[in-house]
């Protein structure tokens, strides 16, 4: 699964790149909105109704003469992403008329992102360098940097502005106000009819795969700042579960910001050798700070050439019943299944059953595919992630998942058979889970019996792994939970999307221990030859996947190539 939702944590090691190329995609797209979005609601007048509710706006924040008086702004504070168990510092300067730089510190790093007045700049979370911005990125950048006086000036800047009418929350009479901005980028703002301060913002922004995320901001903890009324605290929602929380300690203005401070710094240094015991002090006193805020949940197991360096067990794994994490614990893994499925392909093309240029028509009917997937769909576009299959993600799927029943490959037939091509395969990447499903079934096809077990478990030593054909009943299992918003408040849910086992390409149970034997089966060539290994974990650019193998992540850090497989969704971050 490819959502970003959930509060448990597991995995081989700390694979801090992969984490936060995802997680700062989100954390960028938002994280000026305490402090400044009340400052980019200047308008184009659509009716005197929405002027004259504008202009109580403005009185209520302070006045022109506020805006005005504002040369420059720097707030400081913690950003929290309960999803992800994570939190840290992040600073925002502003300086007009035109530049504006946030700073966010996750994990020991310090992510950059600021607009100068005509560069846009910001951290690669890949390689801990500094890159230029171009297109969207750019576009989000500049438009984040509107001057703070823009409400006395709307024509200046191409913004409009409409009024949508009333809405009662709670009790409470909102005004709805619609900011559309020349590149087309809207926001959604509800007013509160008494104070004339925004109380709630709902917008849409890219994900982590580049796929449309809607949004909910609320806005809250209003304080005078030089004659200036801003919100501190802002705590933003998606799909009604909590993303992220910005809450501003202190905003101070006017200190005579330097214009070198939003310049883009030369490349840096590589880091470095690491200091293993500094290493595991910091790590362990970040994770506990962050279980202490109940902000994480989970076992952590960091190794270096297969010998653990660090392991340790964090937070709840049931906490109706009050039982801790053990470090035996078994998490839902999520799409870290892809990987057995894809090491499993392998093996039968080195035992000479199949070929990576196959296509799945081959082994799959009409109980499984259309004839148009059949005939052009190739074993090598499922592993990629390019064969242009319809994902499944819908109402039918989360319905069925949500169940809690033993799935076995064949309950998957009604959600995949009737599934098209969205695009002519190889011509486009596109996640997609049902690729997996299908890899399973011509697994199944070719040898007849549960392979995954018999050819990648238990080679490999990995007697705590319970995959997707599994019917054996759990025990010591953590449950996933999600922090979703429930009348006002946020609270932790128990989630139930996998069911009992899983799928062969979500889902599925196993412990750090586990999956650690899992890596080293790989390093060591146990389960297939290194040339196997070398192809599976190679980007494929001739089939539009550059960055993804075959079953594999492939990504690059300032430590070198990152290999492997996450798996998020709702209650699952592993």
């Amino acid at each position: 699964m490819k959502r970003k939702k959930g509060a448990i944590r597991v995995g081989v090691r700390v694979d801090t790149n992969k984490m936060e190329v995802k997680i700062m995609k989100r954390i960028f797209s938002l994280t000026t909105a305490s402090l400044f979005l009340i400052t980019l609601i200047a308008c184009q007048d659509s009716g005197q109704t929405a002027q004259q509710i504008l202009e109580k706006m403005i009185k209520a924040q302070g006045g022109k003469n506020a805006f005005e008086g504002i040369k420059d702004m720097t707030g400081s504070g913690t950003i929290e992403m309960a999803a992800q168990g994570l939190s840290g510092p992040i600073t925002i300067y502003k300086k007009e008329p035109d530049k504006i730089r946030i700073d966010v510190e996750l994990m020991g790093r310090v992510f950059s992102r600021a607009y100068d007045g005509k560069t846009g700049w910001g951290t690669n979370p890949q390689t801990g360098g500094v890159e230029e911005m171009s297109g969207q990125q750019l576009a989000d950048i500049k438009r984040e940097a509107t001057p703070i006086v823009s409400p006395m000036n709307p024509e200046q800047y191409g913004l409009t502005f409409a009024y949508k009418g009333k809405e009662e929350i709670e009790g409470k009479e909102y005004f709805i106000l619609e900011e559309a901005y020349p590149d087309g980028f809207k926001l959604t703002f509800y007013v509160d009819s008494k104070t004339y301060l925004i109380f709630k913002v709902k917008g849409k922004t890219s994900g982590p795969a580049g796929e449309e995320v809607e949004f909910e901001q609320f806005q809250s903890d209003y304080r005078k700042v030089n004659g200036l009324l801003l919100a501190h605290s802002t705590v933003t929602y998606s799909s009604g579960r909590e993303t992220q929380k910005i809450t501003l300690e202190e905003v101070i203005v006017n200190t005579g910001l330097g214009d070198s401070l939003f310049k883009m710094p030369p490349k840096t240094a590589k880091p470095d050798q690491l200091n293993v015991s500094e290493f595991v002090q910091e790590l362990d006193a970040y994770l506990q700070t962050n279980t202490e805020k109940d902000l994480f949940s989970g076992v952590v197991l960091v190794a270096r050439e297969g010998q653990p360096i660090f392991k340790k067990a964090y937070g709840m794994a049931d906490r109706e019943r009050n039982i801790l994490n053990q470090i035996n614990t078994k998490f839902c893994i999520g799409s870290m299944g892809k990987m057995f499925t894809a090491v499993s392909i392998a093996q039968l093309v080195e035992q000479g059953k199949l070929s990576y240029d196959d296509l799945i028509g081959k082994y799959l009917g009409a109980d499984w595919i259309l004839p148009e997937v059949g005939e052009k769909v190739k074993i090598s576009h499922l592993l990629s992630h390019t064969s242009g299959i319809a994902e499944f993600l819908d109402d039918e799927f989360y319905k069925f998942t949500e169940a809690g029943t033993h799935w076995t490959l064949e309950d998957r037939k009604p959600i995949v058979k009737e599934k098209s091509l969205t695009f002519e395969p190889g011509t486009r990447w596109a996640y997609c889970n049902i690729g997996f499903i299908l890899l399973a079934a011509i697994i199944k096809k070719v040898t007849g019996k549960d392979y995954i077990k018999e050819h990648i478990f238990d080679p490999a030593g990995m007697d705590n792994t319970i995959g997707s054909s599994s019917n054996k009943i759990l025990s010591n299992v953590a449950l996933g939970y999600d922090k979703v918003q429930e009348e006002g408040k946020a609270i932790w849910r128990k989630t139930g999307l996998f069911g009992k086992n899983g799928s062969p390409s979500s889902g599925g149970f196993s412990t750090v221990d586990d999956l650690l034997k899992f890596s080293e089966a790989l390093r060591t060539n146990l389960l297939i030859s290194s040339e196997s290994k070398e192809l599976l974990m190679s980007a494929k650019p001739g089939l539009s996947s550059k960055n993804y193998g075959y079953g594999f992540w492939i990504e690059r850090s300032r430590f070198g190539r990152v290999v492997g497989h996450g798996g998020v969704a709702p209650g699952v971050s592993a």
